[in-house]
């Protein structure tokens, strides 16, 4: 990994970087076949210099030719005129996960400066790379400060074109930008641009002030859930608030069909909170849009510093054993994982 010859991705024609300038960059990431970047990209259009600041690209190691740039949504570039930024960017990468936590993903902030009423905001959104499969295009996860219009017509759409729409009606017009056919930031195309993977979805999720963009297919969760989480909690930048998963439970459902009444059904949606360091801190359950309560999980001996992680509703312990989320008041034992087998192979 020592030599630049090795690690470098080449400006071959009918590619992004072809007649272009890269610098700051840096190995994110690598597997046996592909190598994942970070650094600036620049275009010069006629004259102008177009630096499209800490773009990420995956590269094919063999052939040193580009794949893919994960393009964030408007992601303009700074407009460089003599060497002076003449017109900034309103669009900033400001993190992006510790290299030496990579696993399979790659996640990163992107925030966008925009005019309301005189006034510059800024709205937070989040991506991640998915580097088990290369040919994946950038994965939305979340935004954050939104307006409260443009969170509502998330919410009612489930496109998001809505947020590209908004984001480029609110840029401004003395923005200079490339060819469209070689990079069109408000549609996300051009060259080795892949089109976004979950540009629509069936869930979201309101919690505070963030919108979570569901990727995966959940039969149980549609549509909009607004967690009811008490504000010290949902709002709290010392915490890590995650979707646990949801249950479904059928009242009744016999008696119910016996004399031709809609079953009654409840829905059960948990939460659970994480400090920065990402250890479990509590656990909320929330059924249907009532108020959240907080799980003792120590009356299931279940120790909070034991636990892992909890997601689809499964709990995940130091010691191996899978704990199931029910509803509100029953925890149940599901089963154990494969460490634990190996480790009590005569049991």
């Amino acid at each position: 990994m020592q030599s630049k010859n090795f690690v470098q991705t080449e400006n071959k024609e009918g590619t992004l970087f072809y007649n272009t300038k890269r610098s700051h960059v840096k190995i994110l990431f690598f597997s046996e076949i592909y190598i994942w970047f970070k650094g600036n990209l620049s275009i010069t259009v006629d004259g102008v210099e177009q630096v499209y600041n800490d773009l990420f690209w995956v590269s094919d190691i063999s052939n040193k030719t580009l794949k893919q740039v994960y393009l964030p949504f408007c992601h303009l570039p700074d407009s460089v005129i003599q060497g002076q930024v003449a017109y900034p960017s309103p669009s900033k990468i400001i993190t992006f996960t510790n290299q030496k936590n990579i696993d399979r993903f790659i996640f990163f902030e992107q925030s966008y400066s925009y005019k309301q009423e005189n006034h510059v905001l800024q709205m937070i959104l989040q991506y991640k790379i998915d580097t088990k499969y290369p040919e994946k295009g950038l994965i939305f996860t979340e935004a954050r400060d939104l307006p409260v219009n443009l969170a509502t017509q998330l919410i009612q759409t489930k496109e998001l074109v809505t947020l590209s729409d908004f984001m480029k009606n609110n840029a401004n017009s003395n923005y200079t930008t490339v060819s469209p056919q070689i990079i069109d930031p408000w549609g996300r195309t051009g060259l080795n641009i892949i089109p976004l993977f979950n540009p629509k979805t069936e869930t979201t999720l309101s919690i505070g002030r963030r919108l979570v963009w569901s990727s995966e297919y959940n039969p149980i969760a549609k549509g909009n859930i607004n967690a009811t989480l008490p504000n010290e909690i949902a709002n709290n930048s010392e915490y890590l608030v995650s979707y646990a998963g949801t249950t479904k439970i059928v009242i009744d459902e016999e008696a119910a069909i016996a004399i031709n009444t809609p079953v009654s059904v409840k829905h059960y949606h948990f939460w659970s909170i994480m400090d920065k360091d990402e250890k479990f801190v509590k656990l909320y359950v929330q059924q249907d849009k009532n108020s959240s309560t907080e799980i003792n999980l120590s009356h299931f001996n279940i120790h909070n510093n034991n636990v892992l992680s909890i997601n689809d509703t499964i709990i995940y312990t130091t010691s191996g054993f899978l704990y199931g989320l029910y509803d509100n008041q029953n925890i149940l034992f599901v089963g154990v994982e494969e460490n634990w087998l190996v480790k009590h192979n005569h049991w």
